[in-house]
Parts: C-alpha cells; structure tokens; sequence
C-alpha cells in the first residue's frame, strides 16, 4: 500500500522535480511554469471548467474523469494500451466541449491541465489540432504549437518550422499544404464534421471551414481523388447538424464545389435530396439559393428529384409568394430541370403559377428564355392530351412576350423530330391564336397561322393580310374575340428578329396605330427600345426607331411619351453611339419640326454645339447626357406648369 502511494507521489511530481528547465506549459512561460507544481495546475483547471460553466450547459453537466481528484495521479506512461485509448477519448471530448471558449483564459486553465498532467500535446496532438486549426493565426494557436511534439514523418511536420520561429499559421500556407499533402487534406476538411459529429458546432470553426476550403476548392485538382471526400464531408456535416449556420455553410461549400466538376445525375440527386431531410428547418429562401447555387454550372440533370419537387411545391403552396425566389429559380442550371419537372407533373396546383411566374420574370435571361420555350413545347407537344390543355395557357403567355424565341424553339424541334413533330407543332401554335371553343372565320385563321409561322417570309404575308383587312369594323361577338386575338399577335410581333418582317408590320404607322392604339404601342415599344444594342440588331432597331418616328400621337400625353422615348435614344456611350446617330439623323431630315416642340425642344442647339466633338470621348458623351437629362427635366416641368 505505502509502495503504490509512494509510486504515485513520484509519478505525480516527477517532471516537477526532475527537470525544471524543460517544463512544457501552454499557459506559462518556462520560468512561470517551475513555479506551479501539479496540484497548482489541477486546481487553476477546476476555477477554469468552473467559470466556463456559467456561459454552457453543457459544460455544467459535463462529468471528465480528466478532472477528477483521483486524476492527479494518472501517469499515462504507466498505463495500458487500452487505458490509454480510454483517455484519448475522454481528452477528445473535453477539448471539443471547451474549443469554443479557446480564446478565453478560463479555457487556457483546462488546456494547461490537459498538457501538464496529460501530455496532450504529444499523445493527442491530431485533437489538439483539429480544435486549435479554427484558431491559427491567433496567439494561442502560436503557444500550443510552440509545445506540440510532432515528429518529421507526421502530417503535421510543417509546423516545425512555425514552432521554431513562433509565427501563426496564415490560410495561404495552410492551403499550400493541402494542396501539396492529400491526407492532410482531408484532416482538414473533415474538421467541421468532427465538430459536429460531437455537437460543439462554433462560429470560429464555421468560419475556419468556409474560408479555408472555399480557397481549397479554387485551387486543388478538380479529379475524383480529390473531390468525393470533399462531398462526402459537406454533405454530412449538412445533414448530420442541428446548427442553421453549419447547414447554410455546407450548402455553400457544396455549391463552390459544383461550380468546379461536373458531378454525375446520381451524386447531383443525393445531394439534393439530402436537402429534404435536414435535422434543422431552414430559411425557405436559403433552401431555394442553396439548389440554384448547387446546379448553377450543373447539365447532368434532366429533372430535379421527387423528393425536392415535392418540398419545392409545398413551399410555394403554402401562401408563399414566389417573387423573392424568382431570381433563383430563373438562374439557368436551376431553371432547366425545374421546368422539365413542373411539365411533367402539371397536374399539381401550384405548377401551373410557377411557370406563368417564371415566364412573367424580370430576371428571365435570354437564354433562360430558350429553354423555358423549348421545354414547355416540348412537352405540349409529346405529352398527353391532358397535358396539353393544363399548359396552354403557359405557352398562351409566352406566345404573347416572346413569340420569336417560341417559334425559335419550335423550328429546332421540326429539325430534331421530323415531319410528325412539325405537324403537331404547327397546330399548336395556331391553336394558341385563338381562344379555346371559340370558333373565327376560315380566312382570318388562315392569315393568322401565317403570320405565326417559323418561315418570315410567311409572316411577313400573314401580317400584311391582316393589315388590308378592315379589323375595327367587325362589330359582334365572334368578330370581337378575333379582333382580340389579332391585336395580341400584332402586339406580340413588335418584338420580332427579322428585319423584313418589322418592315411590313410597319408599313402603315396609320392603320397599326388605328388597330392596336397608340398608347399600347409605346408601352411596347418602351420595353423593346430600352434593350441593349447586344440583345438588338443595328437593322432591327432602325426598323422601331423609325416606326416611332413616323407614329402620330392621338393626344398631348402621348405626344410627350414618344419625344421622352426618343430621348432616351439620344443618350449616348461607345457601344450604342451607332444608333443614338441614327435617331438624331433621322429627326433632322425627316421630323425637324420635333425639335421645335415639346419635351425635345433646343436638342437642335445641344446637337449643333456639342455632336461632333463627342464621338469616341467618355467624358464629352457623359457631359451631353447630363446636359440633355437636364434639358428634358426642364421641358417637362415647364409642360406641366402650363398644363
């Protein structure tokens, strides 16, 4: 008995006694740490776990054999293998439990208990640094390497040389070993789940996981090697966490990670239907970025997965507006296979509404233009009758704001399925002409299928049919109805492609303005002019700038809104100094007297002194511009005034 006591008292206090120069501390300098013998230690680590308690529950329940009285006399190079591994753990989840107060002495107490009697920083040196890592360029992290024993064979043998010089570890340096050290790559990764896998999620290793490995991806190898355990990890961490913040961050690693590989169908549908079984409700529209951002570079995906569709739905169905996440769902790697899946399950309620949203969106790229008419044909076209008629009303709208990117669509599917395809095609679209059970007569259906057809030679005599026909005399019901539905194609024909069609449509200024009115022209007309000159051609744009030129206002308001129009045309940069030239010829030669009268009178003088000296000069165009805005400010207060 006295022998065991005896052993104990001189494992206890052999380090202490034996060599005092050599005492290695996380908490003291070496000649502070000869002064604090191990009961010393012991009792700083208990006022340590005692005021770190106040702050966590978890701390306030947590029972460590590590800090026990009967602790004092543990001497790990007495003991066992297996007693030692039964430390390993008991250390692993104290240094968890206590990693997000690292910053804080009361945690550097417990820390230098952990190194003094334990010796952590050689026989744990991977826990200590998987919860040290979150912290590298702080002071602390320079003390603990300081004292760490890491031989020249480990993962960690570059931090000698920061040991030896006692400098932080910078993100930069750390990435440079990932990238040059796979095994030290993954360690590194997998820190975030580690903490998770022990519920000790914190900021400080949220942050240190989505700026370490957002700079990782950018640079590493995008092969499988290197990729499937980033996967593997973001998607456990995001699945296994109940913290917002761990998912949220998960979802945006996943997304960086996209952005740099193709990943297969199947690794795209885990991931996205992992979303769907989350341990924490998230942000409906984090959950909606979250997809965009994931497929936002993705093409292998034809549909989004049942599970995702379903939880999509019933967010949108539940008196959700879907405006704030229009700007997600448009983003193309979204977009794709959102519509292919709405399409094809058009049946559910809230399908329908999504797709007149989608088509209706202001962030609708041209693009995304294409592929919410192809996919939409397309299915009309090959999907059952029911289908069809649930989807008509989607394909009604798209007909009416972008009939040549429809038609577009329409012909590149004639190309790819052949003459059965293009004979449905065809009588879908001019069924789209009029509305459904509403009969109209033969010749006027015939000269609308014409002036919708793919072929622009045959629109161009489609709408000069229609233009010799006496359209506002048709006076009863049936006549009205295809009045109507005239009305909507010419309007939806002003933003046609073709040059030569714009030239018959515009043929007669009088007779369109007596058909369509005035004001619904500039309404239209407005949107279209307000494009850039990319989205344009120079012939087309002639085409409107000269129609509106030639229009007659039918009263004082509308006399204003075209000269605000064509004003508009006259601000002038280096890409559309082309077709602000154009507008100010054409008024000088062919409508003078516009420079005389309301919003755009003294243009001329503006024009006369400033013109010629502004071509290819950035500040002489952004002096003109201000000088016009500010003449037509002047003008329309004036307008007002007198009015």
């Amino acid at each position: 008995m006295l022998a065991t006591q005896l052993a104990r008292t001189a494992s206890l206090n052999a380090n202490f006694f034996q060599d005092k120069k050599n005492v290695e501390s996380y908490l003291f300098t070496q000649e502070q740490a000869r002064h604090h013998d191990l009961d010393a230690v012991y009792q700083l680590a208990q006022n340590g776990l005692e005021l770190l308690s106040v702050g966590s529950k978890h701390l306030k329940t947590l029972k460590s054999s590590l800090l026990t009285p009967s602790s004092r006399f543990t001497d790990r190079t007495m003991l066992s293998k297996e007693e030692n591994a039964a430390i390993d753990e008991e250390v692993e989840t104290l240094l968890f439990a206590i990693s997000p107060f690292l910053m804080e002495q009361a945690a550097s107490k417990v820390v230098e208990w952990l190194v003094r009697r334990f010796r952590v920083n050689e026989f744990n040196v991977d826990a200590v640094l998987t919860v040290f890592l979150p912290y590298h360029a702080t002071a602390q992290f320079v003390k603990m390497v300081s004292i760490l024993r890491v031989p020249d064979s480990s993962l960690w043998s570059f931090l000698n040389v920061h040991k030896k010089a006692l400098t932080p570890v910078y993100r930069d340096s750390l990435v440079k070993e990932m990238l040059s050290n796979h095994f030290l790559a993954n360690f590194i990764v997998n820190i975030l789940e580690k903490h998770v896998q022990a519920k000790q999620e914190h900021r400080a290793v949220i942050n240190f996981a989505l700026s370490t490995n957002v700079q990782y991806i950018a640079l590493v190898v995008p092969d499988r090697v290197h990729i499937s355990p980033l996967l593997l990890s973001f998607t456990q961490a995001m699945t296994k966490s109940r913290s917002i913040d761990v998912v949220s961050a998960s979802i945006l690693l996943l997304g960086h990670l996209s952005s740099r590989v193709a990943l297969s169908k199947d690794v795209l549908e885990s991931i996205l239907t992992s979303l769907t079984s989350l341990k924490v409700a998230i942000d409906p529209k984090t959950l909606i970025s979250g997809i965009s951002l994931i497929l936002q570079r993705q093409n292998s995906l034809s549909r989004l997965p049942d599970p995702l569709f379903d939880a999509i739905l019933r967010l949108l169905d539940t008196g959700n507006s879907i405006e704030p996440y229009v700007l997600f769902l448009t983003s193309l790697g979204f977009l794709s296979p959102l519509c292919a899946t709405l399409c094809s399950k058009i049946e559910a309620e809230p399908s329908t509404d999504i797709l007149l949203a989608l088509t209706t969106s202001e962030h609708l790229s041209r693009e995304g233009t294409q592929i919410l008419c192809s996919t939409v044909i397309q299915a009309a076209v090959k999907g059952p009758s029911p289908v069809t008629v649930l989807l008509r009303p989607v394909l009604s709208r798209m007909y009416q704001l972008f009939p040549e990117e429809l038609r577009s669509a329409a012909v590149k599917i004639q190309k790819d399925e052949g003459i059965i395809q293009t004979e449905e095609i065809e009588a879908l679209l001019s069924s789209l002409l009029q509305p459904m059970g509403t009969p109209i007569s033969q010749a006027l259906q015939d000269e609308l299928v014409l002036a919708s057809s793919s072929d622009p030679f045959l629109r161009a005599q489609g709408i000069q049919s229609i233009l010799g026909k006496d359209i506002d005399e048709l006076t009863d019901d049936e006549e009205n109805t295809a009045r109507e539905r005239t009305k909507d194609l010419l309007l939806s024909l002003f933003s046609e492609s073709e040059s030569s069609v714009l030239e018959t449509l515009y043929s007669s200024p009088t007779k369109i303005s007596q058909i369509l009115g005035v004001e619904s022209i500039l309404e239209r007309l407005e949107i279209i002019l307000a494009k850039s000159h990319v989205d344009i051609p120079f012939d087309v744009f002639t085409r409107h700038a000269q129609f509106l030129l030639d229009l007659e206002p039918d009263n004082a308001a509308n006399l204003s809104r075209i000269d605000l129009i064509i004003g508009q045309q006259l601000l002038v940069t280096k890409a559309n100094f082309k077709r602000a030239t154009f507008v100010r010829r054409q008024l000088q030669s062919t409508r003078p007297g516009i420079l005389d009268n309301g919003l755009l009178a003294g243009v001329r003088n503006l024009f006369d002194a400033h013109w010629e000296s502004i071509k290819g000069n950035t500040e002489g165009m952004s002096a003109f511009n201000e000088k016009l805005i500010h003449l037509l400010a002047g003008a329309a207060f004036d307008l007002l005034r007198s009015g």
